[in-house]
């Protein structure tokens, strides 16, 4: 059964031009986040009363795009007023964190306090926000794979020694430890062959997010190959798939609600630098050369140049009447076989009041009809 959830990047909405980057923080208007943190938070309430499965917060920091620097913080927030819904944070930007530990704490007490609706994503960060952190960008993937590791042994080891080129730890034990066992559900975005191949090593769950429904294809397609090699062959539960989504009554009127929604997001949230103009062809090793082999890796994404038509057209957003939705979300599922869909129902400077009507429309008439689909 397809798995559906709302994925939350908590955007500011106030914006009225794109004051470059790093966004100066005179720009934030402390009523007006106050009054998305409140209007966010009983989005993600409402999707239990709608019966989505979950919803999802993730990390970004120094940007009006996502005021989330925090996501646990939130995630904990929302468990203490829902009892069925899941609550993944796609996740936790570990190289950017000093101590993996913490991490690994923190997840364990969201895990106890949700009773076991914790997911763990685990992510590298967008590369701009290592300029904030003051985090080389070559160090980023080995920086990764330590903390990985490190917060797996914390979870499902009594005592845990480590001893590695930027963390080492003697004789740590974790309280508190995970609600679930042996741990949460570990959930990772996959953009590179690298992370792909690593993702299909360990059998977790491979998320797509910014990327054209051609290139997710290319991605799942590349992640079961190599789970082929290794003797597994992946369920549609192990493919998720982020999405733009918009309801409405039919398709021009989605088109009317949603259009200036979208040219937010990416002509005035998403125009951050990308890893290819801050670092050079290789990334400063945030990326490596031999991952520009693979043709995802080759796309230099311009947002500046998105908008409602291309969007469409590559499949980042479905919108239009219910109908249209069905549809688009069946096209999709058939090319990828994805099992599960990440929604984005609130993005850009969309109205709270559009945000809510939007998941009711979804949950009432689109989600009976889509979820046989996995």
């Amino acid at each position: 059964m397809l798995e559906l959830y709302s994925f939350d990047l908590l955007p500011y909405r106030n914006l009225t031009s794109f004051p470059g980057w790093p966004f100066p923080n005179h720009f934030f208007d402390a009523e007006r986040g106050a009054v998305d943190y409140a209007e966010h938070i009983e989005e993600a309430v409402l999707c239990e009363e709608l019966g989505f499965d979950g919803v999802i917060f993730n990390e970004h920091h120094c940007s009006a795009y996502g005021l989330m620097p925090s996501p646990n913080l939130v995630a904990a927030t929302v468990a203490a007023r829902t009892s069925r819904l899941k609550i993944g944070v796609l996740g936790a930007a570990l190289p950017l964190r000093g101590h993996p530990v913490r991490i690994a704490e923190e997840y364990a007490m969201l895990d106890c306090l949700s009773r076991g609706r914790f997911i763990a994503g685990l992510i590298r960060g967008v590369p701009n926000e290592y300029f904030a952190y003051n985090v080389r960008p070559a160090e980023s993937r080995a920086r990764f794979e330590e903390a990985h590791d490190i917060i797996v042994r914390a979870w499902t080891e009594e005592w845990m020694s480590f001893e590695g080129t930027y963390y080492q730890y003697k004789n740590f034990t974790l309280w508190p430890r995970p609600f679930q066992k042996p741990h949460p559900p570990i959930w990772v975005p996959a953009n590179s062959l690298e992370t792909i191949e690593w993702t299909a090593r360990r059998r977790y769950t491979v998320a797509q997010t910014f990327a054209s429904t051609e290139l997710v294809k290319l991605a799942f397609d590349q992640h079961r190959k190599v789970a082929g090699t290794l003797g597994w062959a992946p369920p549609p539960s192990t493919y998720a798939i982020m999405r733009h989504v918009y309801v409405s009554t039919s398709d021009a009127r989605a088109r009317e609600e949603c259009e200036e929604a979208i040219a937010y997001f990416a002509h005035l949230l998403e125009r951050a630098p990308n890893v290819l103009a801050l670092y050079g062809d290789s990334g400063a090793g945030y990326v490596s050369p031999g991952a520009f082999d693979y043709k995802g890796m080759k796309v230099a994404l311009d947002f500046s140049n998105l908008g409602y038509e291309r969007m469409n057209r590559e499949g980042w957003l479905i919108d239009g009447s219910v109908d249209t939705v069905i549809d688009k979300i069946r096209a999709q599922h058939k090319e990828t076989g994805f099992g599960k869909l990440l929604g984005i129902f609130c993005f850009g400077n969309l109205r709270h009041e559009l945000v809510k009507r939007n998941l009711e429309l979804f949950a009432a008439e689109v989600m009976p009809h889509v979820r046989s689909l996995a």
